[in-house]
């Protein structure tokens, strides 16, 4: 593949996250941009890559390596206003000039570093990943789109307060965990395979979200709860990751 810059050709590589994961990208060694898929971009390794930034004479024409296509500048909630980088409109993937990969995960770190330090809720899910976007369009319109896959889970009977909930899986594994509640309330997400129980995120109460980094493969329960009338009422799920 020819680089978005017409510098040179991409040269294919693979890294692993801090989760162990494995992620390919490709550079290109005329002007050590990055081509790098969506959700890949999100878990890069900080440690292997430069902030020494280059800015790009050719703005305006950079070329999908993949289908052609001209590039669109990146403005999505999760990049920083100091970032340079542009993306395929059908999904193949964002083009990071030289040093902009690494500053966009830099930022990226920071942002959920900060909230963890201050305990404050994570933003919403486009606020902090790439591609996410394509997730909620997803949950918006329940059309599979690109590389997503949407995993419907089971709904319950009919519940007084919960009514809704979901499981959204990427190729990359990364999961995204919602839920709808027909009265706003404080619900909280268990998993005992990973240790963990925490509030979900929400802004009015009623529309709940969690989501998580690439996971390894397996079968998940999940367990939604909740306080009505001083009571705690519990509702189990399962979702499996191949």
């Amino acid at each position: 593949m020819r680089c978005p810059r017409s510098d040179g050709e991409l040269i294919g590589r693979s890294a692993v996250d801090s989760g162990g994961m494995a992620l390919t990208y490709h550079i290109c060694l005329g002007c050590l941009g990055h081509w790098i898929a969506p959700f890949d971009a999100n878990y890069f390794p900080l440690s292997m890559l430069s902030d020494d930034t280059t800015r790009p004479d050719n703005m305006a024409l950079f070329h999908c390596p993949q289908c052609q296509e001209l590039l669109e500048r990146a403005h999505e909630d999760a990049m920083a206003p100091d970032v340079l980088a542009w993306y395929c409109s059908s999904g193949h993937g964002y083009f990071f000039p030289r040093g902009n990969l690494a500053k966009f995960r830099a930022a990226q770190e920071a942002r959920v570093t900060y909230h963890k330090l201050w305990n404050i809720p994570l933003p919403p899910i486009r606020s902090v990943l790439l591609g996410s976007v394509v997730l909620l369009a997803v949950l918006t319109t329940g059309i599979a789109i690109g590389e997503i896959q949407r995993q419907q889970v089971s709904q319950t009977q009919a519940k007084i307060v919960l009514d809704y909930q979901n499981v959204v899986i990427t190729n990359d594994r990364t999961v995204l965990i919602t839920a709808h509640t027909l009265e706003a309330t404080q619900l909280f997400l268990s998993i005992p395979a990973l240790a963990l129980t925490s509030p979900m995120d929400s802004s009015d109460g009623l529309t709940h979200t969690y989501y998580f980094g690439r996971l390894n493969p397996g079968s998940y329960t999940y367990t939604f709860s909740y306080v009505r009338e001083g009571k705690t009422i519990e509702e189990s799920f399962t979702f499996s990751l191949p």
